[in-house]
């Protein structure tokens, strides 16, 4: 392990990938391998899978049903049927095996796969739902995979995949939110080689306890983040984990 100073590690910016998070550590190319196969194989589950896309479509899904609301146009209109439709399918998948998707009484993952491309065909100019639709973008690469390699997710979704991001920001926390923070500090040696500190840090608008309590839980989550890279590397030595806030 390399003895990071201070100003060599500095940077900030929004975790959004796993390659953003590999940055901040010596990990090799093989290592990087084992990372993806076993995180792959943890976070490709069905339910996983259909979790955080069922998340991500009724987030977006609220704010559809906002702007149809307030300045309703074609597009929205079509977008908020398109989602209606496509959260009743992911209610009904039970699997994507590549059996039970060519039966005639499954849910067909070439059918959600459309779905999703008119959807962000859709929404391609409304500005407001840009975080939503960049997840959705994202997943879009796990479905061409489902539907055209037979569930092959474990050995194609690559290191700096936003979709395999998202399934493991799923997994671990139930949510899909990347976070913006400041990695100023970076990560250093402590002792002799046996314990590292990672500091990270998050600026707030406001010392309101709502923000910082949202601030707080979003800082875990990168925090967690790295702890979770880190331990599957199988990185030697223990990681300290610091974060503050700053407002």
């Amino acid at each position: 392990m390399h003895n990071y100073s201070i100003s060599a590690r500095s940077t900030n910016g929004t975790v959004n990938s796993l390659a953003k998070i590999a940055e901040l550590f010596p990990i090799s190319s093989q290592q990087k391998g084992v990372i993806r196969q076993t995180i792959c194989r943890q976070v490709t589950q069905h339910k996983v899978w259909n979790g955080a896309l069922t998340e991500i479509l009724n987030a977006m899904k609220s704010e559809i049903d906002v702007l149809v609301h307030t300045r309703p146009t074609k597009e929205t209109r079509l977008a908020q049927q398109i989602i209606v439709s496509y959260l009743k399918f992911l209610a009904s998948a039970t699997s994507y095996d590549p059996e039970a998707k060519d039966s005639d009484d499954s849910p067909k993952w070439g059918d959600a796969l459309e779905m999703c491309i008119d959807l962000l065909n859709c929404l391609t100019d409304e500005n407001d739902l840009a975080f939503h639709v960049s997840k959705l973008e994202g997943m879009k690469e796990g479905l061409y995979q489902i539907w055209d390699i037979a569930k092959q997710l474990t050995k194609t979704l690559g290191f700096p995949s936003r979709c395999l991001f998202t399934l493991v920001l799923y997994y671990l926390y139930g949510c899909i939110t990347d976070v913006e923070v400041d990695f100023r500090g970076g990560i250093h040696e402590l002792s002799d080689g046996s314990k590292f500190l990672l500091y990270m840090g998050m600026i707030i608008t406001s010392d309101a306890e709502k923000i910082v309590l949202n601030g707080m839980r979003k800082l875990d989550r990168a925090l967690g983040l790295c702890k979770f890279v880190w331990d599957t590397a199988g990185i030697k030595g223990e990681l300290v984990l610091q974060g503050h806030l700053w407002c």
